[in-house]
């Protein structure tokens, strides 16, 4: 004869299976959602990049015709590059840095005249085009150039300082006044590894020593507040 004890045994464990089940089910669906969402978010941006593609390809097969028409030896492309945001990002792992990026064009400039290559915006672009044009125009009214001062020649910009890859180098150890030697890949724009850069924060004391004692060494990160920390670089 089977005691009301085991039926109601019996009871809770079938509630607790089907819990567990309803859980699991209910996991399955929101990863199958989230799975969705970036499913359609990969549609819309790569429709937002063909959008950009497609509205930038003209306009540099027409500087480049421009450059061929004035004797510049100068040709244009574009690429897509990953670049980053302005918003604080402390704490975060390199992987979600670079998974929030966005991509945007870059038009590159190969001036074989000068021997140097400019990176342009398109905005940038888009007002050295317009330039181009007029100078196209008068060298067909004229049949030649205008003597031009570097600052008023579309095709060539001055050499400026350009940004080849960004490392990410954790600061949280320095909060309990432990050094992170680490070496950091210099990522680019395109997620190409331009290099390797070996960096280490050393805290010290106000002399410049590693040595630091033991009362110096906090137990708990905000005992640091309102105290001098100096640190070799």
């Amino acid at each position: 004869m089977i005691r009301q004890e085991e039926v109601e045994l019996a009871k809770k464990e079938l509630q607790a299976k089907e819990k567990e089940f309803k859980q699991k089910l209910e996991e399955q669906e929101k990863k199958f959602r989230i799975e969705e969402k970036n499913i359609e978010a990969m549609k819309q941006k790569k429709q937002v990049l063909g959008k950009m593609t497609h509205d930038i390809k003209p306009a540099i097969n027409e500087a480049n015709e421009i450059a061929k028409q004035l004797n510049q030896n100068v040709t244009f492309s574009f690429s897509l590059i990953s670049a980053g945001t302005n918003e604080s990002h402390s704490g975060e792992k390199v992987d979600s840095l670079l998974k929030a990026r966005k991509e945007q064009i870059e038009i590159r400039v190969d001036d074989f005249i000068n021997d140097q290559m400019y990176m342009w915006s398109p905005n940038k672009f888009k007002e050295r085009l317009i330039v181009m044009r007029d100078l196209l125009s008068t060298y067909e009214d004229k049949g030649e150039l205008p003597d031009l001062e570097p600052a008023d020649n579309p095709f060539f910009d001055a050499p400026q300082p350009q940004l080849i890859g960004e490392g990410y180098y954790i600061l949280q150890p320095l909060a309990n006044l432990i050094d992170n030697p680490a070496q950091i890949n210099l990522i680019g724009r395109t997620f190409e590894v331009f290099g390797k850069l070996n960096v280490n924060v050393i805290p010290v004391d106000p002399t410049g020593s590693e040595d630091l004692p033991d009362e110096m060494i906090p137990d708990e990160p905000e005992d640091l507040i309102d105290t001098r920390i100096d640190y070799v670089v």
